[in-house]
């Protein structure tokens, strides 16, 4: 009887894989290859296979083998690329995702993964091309807007970002992430009562995110609806306690309310939380004054240094 092919070894090997069988289909894909090392299906499949198992450093080692062996295959240097993007090397991701495109540069997905490489890198401008140029290929696609609108939003172009975001909630409308990137960023332009409507919907669909809850009570603190902001920063609070902002704006409205004693209790968490930019807060906010003037305050201070 005569041995099995190597394709059939491969085709063995694929389905042990699918099955889990990862120990039995690793040796079979090195037999493969032992008998043709340059057989790109079976560097191809074991390279993949390595990569699920997290085995980064050997995936990438048979990458190299099929780029040595054909550079021209775009689906080997994306692999690559997405390997070494979770690697944190992207630098090295960068110039994968280049090679892609350049054996065909029509790959929107790749412009899309490129932008964000850039974006990681703070070559904001940079970002914005490759972002462009997958737009521009697959306008369909509400994630290049929403990566692009966030591009815009970190170069401080609010406008510009904010139509972004409203192309991506055209084409996904009940998106949580895309409703409250325009609700952020309509905060940032000052229009607070736009922004409430759409931390509303973002919260309709998520109403246990602490992040939603705590912006929408900012906002409203900012239009001077203190008893409302009071209730969602309290809500927000109860979901994530570590939320030391939270705490910070709560005191300041106790503060201003005469709460002296609620003020306190957020106050101190606070201070023991160790974050110095919302501790020199503590001391400076105006809004604290009547707090910080009172003995219960000077006592935590007391309580604190001799910790």
């Amino acid at each position: 009887m005569a041995p099995p092919s190597v394709i059939e070894i491969i085709h063995l090997a694929d389905q042990l894989a699918d099955k889990g069988e990862y120990i039995e289909a690793l040796k079979l894909y090195n037999s493969a290859i032992e008998r043709e090392p340059n057989n790109l299906i079976a560097l191809y499949n074991l390279a993949v296979l390595l990569t699920e198992l997290k085995r980064y450093e050997d995936a990438l080692d048979m990458y190299s083998t099929l780029t040595t062996i054909d550079p021209n295959q775009a689906d080997v240097w994306y692999n690559v690329g997405q390997i070494l993007t979770t690697k944190k090397r992207l630098s090295q991701a960068l110039t994968a995702y280049d090679y892609c495109l350049m054996i065909d540069e029509k790959l929107d997905d790749v412009w899309d993964l490129k932008g964000q490489i850039l974006h990681q890198m703070n070559r904001l401008n940079d970002a914005l091309i490759a972002y462009n140029k997958a737009i521009k290929l697959n306008p369909n696609n509400w994630e290049y807007y929403f990566h692009k609108g966030n591009v815009l939003s970190d170069l401080q172009m609010q406008n510009e970002a904010l139509l972004q975001f409203n192309k991506a909630s055209e084409l996904t409308p009940k998106n949580v992430d895309i409703l409250y990137n325009i609700a952020n960023t309509l905060l940032d332009l000052e229009k607070i009562e736009d922004s409430i409507v759409y931390y509303s919907k973002a919260l309709e669909l998520q109403p246990e995110n602490s992040s939603i809850l705590f912006n929408i009570a900012y906002a409203f603190e900012r239009l001077k609806k203190l008893d409302k902001a009071k209730g969602l920063y309290v809500k927000a609070l109860e979901l994530n306690p570590n939320l030391n902002e939270g705490h910070l704006n709560l005191a300041c409205i106790c503060s201003k309310s005469g709460e002296v004693d609620q003020a306190i209790k957020h106050l101190k968490l606070v201070l023991e939380s160790g974050d110095t930019e919302l501790i020199s807060e503590v001391y400076s906010d105006p809004d604290l004054s009547l707090v910080r003037n009172s003995p219960e305050f000077k006592q935590i201070l007391i309580d604190s240094t001799n910790i």
